[in-house]
């Protein structure tokens, strides 16, 4: 059953057969659609279509729902659907027209707008036969939504389940988000930064497209399916979920992390390393997205906002992994000589939720609640809205300190919970302006052209190692081979050879060679 506010006025509602629909989130549309509300179907059996069926008229037609597929049995307020009777089992491709009249989108919902460039309602309900009016919930999903409100003081209130591919389920609520146009979505990593996690949002212009980013940065594409009614394991909607996820090859269950072998080598014997050395820290882990790894400066405390510690991520799926580490503390100073504990999380149900060129956010949120797995509900999510240096060494805003250069738009207050917050309090507030499509522009609220990354996880036992930086030693040798007898004019030939014995880099080193020869 079939339904658009455009449907009578140029809106043609289109269903694709089962088939490869290209790149998740940024699909290709077939040439040629296998029904279509305006004139039927090629394919054999009872379809409904034509006419004016499949519009939806009113808000409380759109409430109400579609009467049954051959409008015989109705439901109060619903509407006369268009109606495709699928000839086999899979996923299906839908694709609402615009109307052929009508403006931009003005982020009314009653009376409902026509428009040419979007659609005020839609609907897409399952049911198991023509004559029925249950609905199969949890049939539905997509895995990009972008919306528009036409402008501002017109907050949206959407709830959005996501399942992550490892089997994690969460249920997204907004809390008044106000933007001109936006785009939401879910992957495992967000924004990616040199074919890593980059855990910190984007600037940039002209959105939603972001473009003029850093070099090395970009958008991971959007991964996880957006559903449309709950997905709780065990609610009413598990039976119809559980099929979707059968065919999309998700687990129903999900999988639990577990990490172990975590240690630490450097430049010296076991886990020593030198001042500015750094070294490599190994590990295995299993059913896992990606690693944190936490180093303490004073030897107690791994809080991963603060700077005088380290922190490192990065993709860790199951199997052996190593992570470089510098030397160097969260400002970029050398960890000092001494002996100092680093811990290690690794994550599965990994799902970040980005929030593309979303100007206002007035009453902060979202709330993000797990819905399965060990520990849930649970409501904790992450982010990081300071400025960073990329691994290509392009400063992007103030490093650990405000996104903008200039801090205006002023950052949210705080700007970084990467040891967690509850989604449901009042976190996340930021400032309100205008859109300008502009990096950063002074009037313009702080999400304007934007890309502002969240994300949730489900992890490990956290497990400990230690390691010792020590001062380095430089103990440096040379070593001459030469036969030593020559013939007066004759040339000799020899090797050179040179050696730093010790733990630390031999600078500032000269060699001055000359010539000597015993008569």
């Amino acid at each position: 059953m079939l339904g658009s506010r455009n449907r009578s006025n140029g809106g043609d509602i289109f269903v694709y057969n089962p088939q490869d629909f290209g790149a998740l989130g940024n699909e290709t549309v077939p040439a040629t659609a296998d029904f279509t509300c305006s004139g039927g179907s090629v394919q054999p059996g009872p379809h409904y279509s034509g006419g004016t069926l499949g519009t939806i008229l009113s808000r409380a037609a759109e409430l109400a729902g579609p009467n049954s597929a051959d409008n015989a049995a109705t439901v109060p307020n619903g509407f006369a659907p268009c109606a495709y009777r699928v000839p086999a089992t899979g996923i299906y491709g839908v694709v609402f027209a615009p109307a052929s009249s009508g403006g931009l989108p003005n982020g009314a919902i009653d009376p409902l707008a026509l428009s040419n460039s979007a659609v005020a309602a839609w609907d897409v309900t399952v049911r198991a036969g023509a004559t029925s009016t249950a609905d199969i919930d949890g049939r539905l999903f997509t895995y990009a939504f972008s919306g528009s409100t036409g402008g501002f003081n017109r907050p949206v209130y959407p709830t959005h389940y996501y399942i992550t591919g490892d089997g994690y389920r969460y249920r997204q609520d907004s809390r008044g988000l106000d933007p001109a146009s936006y785009v939401l979505y879910a992957n495992p990593f967000g924004f990616v930064d040199s074919g890593q996690p980059l855990y910190k949002d984007l600037r940039g212009q002209d959105a939603p497209s972001l473009s003029n980013l850093p070099p090395g940065v970009v958008t991971q594409a959007a991964e996880y399916p957006i559903f449309f009614s709950d997905v709780s394991p065990g609610g009413a909607n598990a039976s119809a979920v559980d099929e979707v996820l059968g065919v999309l090859g998700i687990p129903v269950t999900p999988l639990l992390p577990a990490v172990s072998g975590f240690a630490f080598s450097g430049t010296g014997p076991g886990s020593v390393t030198a001042v500015g050395a750094g070294g490599t820290f190994r590990f295995s882990a299993t059913n896992t997205t990606s690693c944190q790894i936490v180093v303490s400066r004073d030897g107690a405390t791994f809080d991963p906002n603060d700077p005088r510690n380290r922190v490192l991520t990065g993709v860790a799926r199951t199997g052996s992994h190593a992570m470089a580490w510098d030397g160097k503390d969260g400002a970029g100073a050398n960890f000092p000589a001494g002996t100092y504990p680093a811990q290690i999380t690794c994550h599965s149900g990994e799902a970040h939720f980005p929030m593309i060129d979303a100007e206002n956010n007035p009453n902060g949120g979202p709330t993000v609640t797990r819905l399965n797995g060990l520990g849930a509900p649970d409501r904790t999510v992450y982010f990081d809205d300071r400025g960073y240096i990329t691994r290509g060494g392009t400063m992007v805003g103030n490093p650990n300190g405000t996104l903008c250069p200039t801090a205006t738009p002023a950052a949210p207050n705080p700007p970084v919970r990467l040891d967690g917050v509850d989604s449901a309090t009042a976190y996340r507030v930021w400032q309100s302006g205008g859109n300008r499509n502009l990096d950063c522009n002074s009037v313009s609220g702080w999400g304007d052209a934007k890309g502002v990354d969240l994300w949730a996880y489900f992890g490990t036992s956290t497990a400990t190692g230690q390691l010792t930086v020590v001062q380095p030693v430089i103990d440096v040798a040379t070593a001459v081979t030469a036969i030593n007898m020559a013939a007066p004019g004759g040339t000799v030939q020899g090797s050179f050879s040179f050696a730093n014995n010790g733990t630390g880099p031999a600078a500032d080193i000269a060699y001055d060679f000359s010539r000597h020869c015993e008569p």
